[in-house]
């Protein structure tokens, strides 16, 4: 793969806001990767790497999660992620960069406009199959889940902690899975490990940096670079 040392500076970032507002790795880091690398290998190393990220943030705020949420949601995840992987091996790079750009700006307006909202147990479950298929597909599957979680407005260290558990299960089985589809090759791999030490700093920081930071301008930073994320995943789709 080339560009690693492009790749290497988009997870440090992306690792970054992640641990600090508790979501936008695969948002921010998909498109991005994909300006400069095929969108399917941008899928591929973006699950790698943010399970990796998750992992961490589940480890650092494990006192935090919600279990019987992030249960619900995992098994859920589980259940869509067959169908994602059908669109990810049947679809186009063209097909998947919009797929990518629409799901970064849904992901941006439910950050952004999530109200409250009355979230069944149905309801539930239909948006955790909903990020499995996602997650598999375009590794943005955050939005869902968040749209759900923002309804119930937990407690920032609680919704961070539980998003983390939820994330960090759903993609050690996607990484798996791709793993025995012959989709994770040498490139991959070698990608993945160089940008550990350098997520797992970003991870570090973040965390420490999140107790500090007013909630309402970083958000609002970041909801501004995803905006600028999705809008590009589009236009490199029709360029």
């Amino acid at each position: 793969m080339s560009d690693i040392t492009y790749v290497v500076v988009v997870v440090a970032v992306t690792a970054l806001l992640q641990a600090i507002s508790g979501f936008g790795f695969a948002l921010l880091s998909v498109p991005l990767f994909a300006l400069r690398i095929d969108v399917h290998e941008a899928v591929v190393l973006s699950s790698c790497i943010g399970t990796i990220s998750s992992g961490w943030q589940t480890y650092f705020l494990r006192r935090n999660v919600d279990v019987a949420l992030a249960r619900r949601y995992i098994v859920a995840s589980v259940l869509g992620i067959p169908a994602g992987f059908a669109l990810f091996v049947l679809l186009s790079d063209q097909v998947l960069r919009v797929i990518v750009g629409v799901a970064v700006l849904f992901g941006t307006l439910v950050v952004a406009f999530g109200g409250e909202l009355k979230v069944s147990r149905a309801w539930e479950r239909a948006l955790g199959v909903l990020s499995g298929a996602l997650l598999i597909a375009t590794s943005t599957n955050g939005p869902p889940i968040v749209l759900a979680m923002q309804a119930q407005r937990m407690p920032m260290l609680e919704f961070r902690a539980t998003l983390a558990r939820i994330f960090f299960v759903s993609g050690l089985v996607s990484v798996v899975l791709f793993l025995f589809a012959g989709e994770i090759d040498a490139s991959i791999g070698l990608a993945t490990l160089l940008c550990v030490p350098v997520m797992t700093i970003s991870v570090v920081v973040g965390n420490r940096i999140a107790h500090r930071l007013a909630e309402r301008p970083f958000r609002a930073l970041v909801l501004i670079l995803l905006v600028a994320a999705g809008t590009s995943s589009l236009i490199s789709a029709f360029s």
